[in-house]
This record gives structure tokens, C-alpha cells and sequence, in this order.
């Protein structure tokens, strides 16, 4: 799932900076947005 961070964050085998999208599996990616730290994006390039 693609998702843009509205805040940096990182995981075990990622990070991300304000404002980059990424594309991480939906499970994490679900967590991300539940916790407010990223916002699903659809097929925006890179």
C-alpha cells in the first residue's frame, strides 16, 4: 500500500521523512494511518 507521512517516523526495515510516500506492506501501512503518523495515497509516483 502507498501511503504519504505526515510526520517522520521509522520502523524495523524503513523510514520515512515528512511529506515522502512510500509503499509498505498493508498491514503496516494500516497501522500508520490509525496512528496518524501517514495518509493512504493512491498510485501517485514516487
Amino acid at each position: 500500500m502507498d501511503i504519504r507521512a505526515k510526520t517522520s517516523f521509522a520502523g524495523r526495515n524503513f523510514n520515512a521523512v515528512e511529506g515522502q510516500v512510500l509503499s509498505l506492506p498493508d498491514s503496516i501501512a494500516q497501522d500508520l494511518i490509525r496512528a496518524g503518523y501517514a495518509e493512504a495515497v493512491e498510485n501517485e509516483d514516487k
